[in-house]
């Protein structure tokens, strides 16, 4: 996950992330790494209002998201 210009959540995974950038992700430049359930719980809401279904993978339909929106 990372922030855009107007504040709001990029995700990606990283994989995906390497390839379009062209550049290796570095776990000791990262602020925080969580695993599924803590940004689950972390980012409740966020992902209530964001996801259509509460029983597919959180995650992966954020990703999907992010995707569609991608100008590239």
């Amino acid at each position: 996950m990372a922030i855009d210009a107007d504040g709001s959540p990029i995700f990606m995974p990283v994989d995906a992330l390497r390839k379009f950038s062209r550049e290796a992700i570095d776990p000791e430049e990262c602020c925080i790494i969580l695993n599924k359930h803590t940004f689950e719980a972390a980012y409740a809401q966020y992902v209530e209002w964001h996801t259509a279904s509460p029983e597919s993978c959180s995650l992966k339909q954020l990703c999907e998201a992010t995707a569609s929106s991608c100008p590239c």
